[in-house]
């Protein structure tokens, strides 16, 4: 009996992808710490009654609200999308808006909020971790770990003591990897029949 291919092994890519999905939308997206990516469908109503709003077609603008107040910046709304260069660490939220002649805006739709990440190393030393099951504490005590370590505080000052013993006691450290893997190791294991 010969087996068929899925649908997808035999090139089929299923059902296309829409072009518009038909809604009005801002998306903020984050891309790194110091940048956003902004893409908007203008395929309902939204545009139209801006622009009756306003009562003239307007400049298309990107408003980006953040810590420092809002920014203009001025978009082509074919285009669909748009790159943002922010402050790390900042709260950002953005509209598209029509800026008409004598600099009045109106709105055409809001996106959602992002909170921009750091551009940096977590400072919390603080989480606690627990293991998943008696098999990954196992495993830690194998790789020379304690099955129990705690908290990642814990972890570093555990390693900065066991850095220090090995300092005063001239002891050098190692991992089971080195143990007589080679004939330049520190120390030979020798094992004797009684």
């Amino acid at each position: 009996m010969q087996r068929r291919a899925p649908a997808h092994a035999q090139g089929d890519p299923g059902l296309p992808i829409p072009e518009f999905y038909g809604a009005d939308r801002l998306v903020l997206l984050i891309q790194d710490p110091s940048h956003i990516f902004a893409y908007w469908e203008l395929s309902g109503p939204a545009l139209d009654h801006a622009r009756q709003a306003l009562g003239e077609p307007g400049t298309p603008v990107l408003l980006v609200h953040g810590a420092g107040g809002c920014e203009q910046r001025e978009v082509d709304l074919a285009g669909g999308n748009y790159y943002l260069s922010v402050a790390p660490g900042g709260t950002y939220r953005a509209e598209l808006a029509l800026r008409g002649s004598t600099g009045a805006l109106c709105c055409i739709v809001a996106s959602n909020e992002v909170a921009m990440p750091r551009a940096a190393p977590s400072e919390r030393l603080d989480e606690e971790w627990m293991a998943v099951d008696e098999t990954f504490s196992e495993l830690l005590v194998m790789a020379g770990l304690p099955a129990n370590a705690g908290s990642s505080a814990t972890l570093a000052r555990d390693r900065a003591m066991r850095s220090r013993l090995w300092q005063e006691t001239g002891v050098t450290p190692f991992s089971s990897g080195h143990l007589g893997s080679s004939p330049t190791s520190s120390f030979n294991i020798h094992l004797t029949k009684p």
